[in-house]
């Protein structure tokens, strides 16, 4: 792809610091405090055992979102420690806060080790353990800024208090529907900052009254071009006040689409020389025109290949 490049060492919030939920794992093989939630890829469930009020909640099938994963650097470890933890996991969700007392809260399903780590909890000077409002224990470090608690198929981990007060975070009635099949699905509740702070940095002039965004990447039905890979679609679903706004807003996206750069596609990996941030990834999701349904607009990007689904990620944490 001509006109993006990758931005390396920046993957979106939400995967910065899912891999510190078993970042410790590493030197920690387990705790045994946690509570078990049922697992939104294995049973429906109508909530997410994260607090309420963030900006972004994201549900990742690690199993099968693996090859885009794995082309994401993080920041908390090197590649090899990366891929010994997403080894250990199934599934995760997710949730990024702009206010309050935590940053960001995870939770994950996977086989973690269920004994040895709670005694090299108990005998370590930097881990804490510490009581939650909920009643479960977790193990914090103040210098890590980390809170943590396992049990051998779940994990919980936080900037702060890694538990919810029950019940959690009730999810949209139709999210379930729209999430299906998607390796990893995102929930914008309050949006509208997000959506234009991302518009301006594209160079786009419009605003655009989301109040619910939906976003979700699927496997494509056709391959990618011959020697790229399997390939992925991503849709994106934005609510509107109405109808008549969401109408307007299609015309005026078609007609700014014009302005944008046009996505080439290019060997797997080699986003060069070229424009990067929020051109490039308007670029990747408008490359089609929004299509109106009452008050939802519905953008369904072209077919993508693992390498631009990396950068779409990477870059998207910018913004949102």
């Amino acid at each position: 792809m001509k006109s993006c490049r990758t931005v390396r060492g920046k993957p979106p919030a939400a995967f910065r610091f899912l891999p510190a939920v078993f970042a410790v794992c590493s030197l920690f093989p387990s705790c045994v405090t946690a509570p078990k939630s049922p697992d939104p890829l294995v049973r429906e469930t109508e909530y997410l055992p994260l607090e309420p009020g963030a900006a972004a909640y994201i549900i990742v099938d690690v199993e099968r979102a693996r090859p885009m994963l794995d082309g994401l650097d993080f920041r908390e470890m090197n590649r090899d420690q990366s891929r010994r933890i997403l080894d250990m996991t199934e599934s995760a969700v997710a949730a990024v806060y702009e206010e309050g007392p935590r940053r960001f809260q995870a939770a994950a399903w996977g086989k973690y080790p269920a004994f040895s780590a709670g005694l090299s909890f108990m005998f370590s000077g930097e881990w804490k353990k510490t009581k939650s409002p909920s009643g479960s224990s977790y193990w914090h470090s103040a210098r890590a800024g980390l809170s943590l608690s396992l049990n051998s198929s779940q994990a919980y981990v936080s900037d702060g208090d890694p538990f919810a007060a029950p019940p959690g975070t009730a999810l949209p009635a139709d999210f379930g529907g729209y999430r299906r099949g998607a390796v990893l699905a995102c929930w914008l509740p309050k949006p509208a900052v997000s959506v234009d702070r991302f518009l301006a940095a594209a160079g786009l002039p419009l605003r655009i009254p989301a109040e619910e965004i939906f976003l979700g990447i699927f496997p494509a039905t056709a391959a990618t071009a011959e020697g790229r890979g399997p390939g992925y679609e991503v849709l994106i679903r934005v609510e509107t006040p109405s109808a008549s706004q969401a109408r307007a807003i299609a015309v005026l996206i078609g007609m700014a689409r014009a302005y944008l750069p046009v996505p080439d596609p290019a060997p797997e990996g080699a986003f060069e020389d070229g424009p990067s941030g929020g051109a490039g990834l308007a670029a990747l999701l408008l490359a089609n025109a929004p299509v109106q349904d009452g008050a939802f607009l519905n953008i369904r990007t072209t077919v993508l290949s693992e390498a631009e689904i990396t950068l779409l990620l990477s870059v998207f944490s910018l913004y949102f």
